[in-house]
């Protein structure tokens, strides 16, 4: 298990959450269980009409490295992205939506990998899950050569769910808040 060390960079783990009752303490525990301990974690209700805001609040209660917001109404994702990201304090933001699990193991891999200063975004391959079960489903693997020519090109081979990135860039590229659904993602990784 890892020891918190204030040497250690933080992280500031960015949550989205709109209606996501259903998932987010699942995904709350997925980040308090990282073996990686300095982290705050940044969730920002999007005008949810769920029970999201109370279960997120809950949790702030119960950990201080947890800090919730909340907007008055639905403001859509890529807003909610940038707000959050106005509110870090970490040398490095994880990204994580509010219906995805990460491993035990995450941050301190992705961070190991940042510092070595190899690269300054950092992604993996993610697994689907049949939420009926909890069973995996299906393996995404992340491909090493996701350069600009393969994402115009081929795909979008990064998750969102999977990316740590250094909080200058984060502030420094923002998400493009008129896109929605999806592109708002493809477009930061091209910029960047």
């Amino acid at each position: 298990m890892t020891q918190l060390n204030h040497k250690q960079p933080l992280i500031s783990v960015s949550m989205p959450a709109y209606n996501a009752e259903l998932y987010i303490a699942e995904s709350i525990e997925s980040v308090l269980n990282q073996r990686y301990k300095h982290f705050e974690l940044i969730v920002c209700d999007d005008g949810s009409t769920d029970h999201t805001l109370e279960i997120i609040k809950s949790y702030e209660k119960k950990d201080p490295r947890i800090k919730v917001f909340s907007m008055s109404e639905n403001m859509g994702l890529a807003s909610v992205r940038n707000f959050i990201s106005g509110k870090t304090q970490g040398k490095y933001i994880a990204l994580l939506d509010s219906d995805d699990l990460c491993s035990p193991e995450r941050f301190d891999e992705q961070v190991r990998m940042l510092e070595s200063g190899e690269c300054d975004v950092c992604a993996s391959e993610y697994y689907t899950l049949d939420m009926g079960n909890g069973k995996k489903r299906a393996r995404h693997r992340y491909e090493s050569d996701a350069d600009l020519k393969a994402l115009l090109t081929i795909y979008n081979p990064i998750c969102n769910s999977t990316t740590m990135i250094s909080r200058e860039l984060m502030l420094k590229f923002p998400y493009k808040e008129n896109l929605k659904g999806g592109p708002e993602d493809y477009d930061l990784w091209v910029n960047l």
